[in-house]
């Protein structure tokens, strides 16, 4: 049985690692929230350790289809060596 503390963190390592990979990138705020599907809101959001309600499946998605990043991994801290290699 998984517990809603686990969840949070799990969110929340989420949030980073979505951070994570914009900083790597550096892509802008606009671009980033347009590739992920989101609003530049919810991106803050992230960027404070939210994970915005709005922010469905088809987000986790887009990162994997952009970036080759799993939505699995995404709950785990993601190496920056991992996002140096190709997709």
């Amino acid at each position: 049985m998984i517990n809603n503390s686990t969840i949070q963190e799990d969110l929340k390592t989420t949030c980073k690692n979505i951070i994570k990979i914009q900083t790597f990138t550096q892509i802008p705020d606009d671009e980033y929230a347009k590739i992920l599907g989101i609003s530049i809101n919810a991106l803050e959001r992230i960027r404070k350790g939210v994970f915005p309600k709005n922010v469905t499946i088809l987000t986790l998605i887009r990162i994997f289809e952009e970036f080759g990043i799993f939505p699995s991994q995404l709950s785990q801290e993601i190496p920056l060596v991992f996002l140096t290699q190709e997709g």
